[in-house]
């Protein structure tokens, strides 16, 4: 799919806001395309751009709530493995239409999730439907598990680059109740996390190259962070 991708696993954990600004600051300073794994310092909610701030607010009333730039649905992060996925203009991949883009890089995550064990496969269009929450409401070439929605994004073009939002979210069968499907645990999803994307990126690329944290974004995320994701005037706009 690319020519030559970065890796970052984010080794700090951040709070909601900042994790979307980091974004942000990457979407507009990358040259390559990059894959970024990362965890969240706290529980929270992220929403689409184009949501109603009171929609959201009844659904989940004592979460931290952060609306991203990206659109998609309501999404609660809580142990689940997210990711973002940035490329630039330049990439011939990052020019696709957004439902071709969307298709082709869940076909690849679908590979490389039955690589190890889970028969994920590709939405159906009969179970699609409309929603307000991303994990409850399939769309077109979501990742599912037998009935169950485990993967989805959201996507945001700025200046002719791409920026991929997702979440993937594991579940198993139950040990007590057979038959029964659960989600896996916050540990179980760090254990699986960088094994399975490492494999991805070697699905994505053949020429990789193992990214580290700058000390420099961290200042600049909080800036952005306190300048747009942790205001009302951005939260509360729709």
């Amino acid at each position: 799919m690319f020519s030559q991708l970065d890796l970052l696993f984010s080794s700090t954990p951040l709070e909601g806001p900042e994790q979307m600004a980091l974004d942000d600051l990457l979407l507009r300073q990358v040259s390559r395309p990059l894959l970024r794994l990362y965890s969240w310092k706290a529980p929270c909610v992220t929403f689409g751009y184009f949501q109603k701030w009171h929609h959201v607010h009844a659904a989940f009333p004592r979460h931290p709530l952060i609306r991203r730039a990206s659109g998609g649905g309501m999404v609660e992060h809580d142990g689940d493995i997210t990711f973002s996925l940035i490329i630039p203009a330049s990439e011939p991949a990052g020019r696709m239409t957004p439902s071709c883009f969307y298709q082709k890089f869940h076909e690849i995550l679908v590979k490389v999730l039955q690589e190890f064990g889970v028969h994920a496969r590709l939405s159906a269009s009969h179970e699609c439907k409309r929603g307000e929450s991303c994990f409850q409401s399939p769309s077109p070439h979501d990742v599912v598990l037998e009935n169950h929605k485990i993967a989805g994004g959201a996507q945001r073009r700025c200046a002719g680059h791409l920026l991929h939002q997702g979440s993937l979210t594991l579940i198993g069968r139950s040990k007590i109740e057979a038959g029964k499907y659960k989600k896996i645990s916050r540990e179980e999803h760090s254990m699986i996390a960088k094994p399975l994307f490492s494999s991805l990126t070697e699905q994505l690329s053949t020429n990789i190259t193992l990214l580290e944290e700058l000390p420099s974004w961290f200042e600049k995320t909080s800036k952005i962070a306190m300048q747009r994701y942790r205001t009302i005037a951005w939260n509360q706009k729709k």
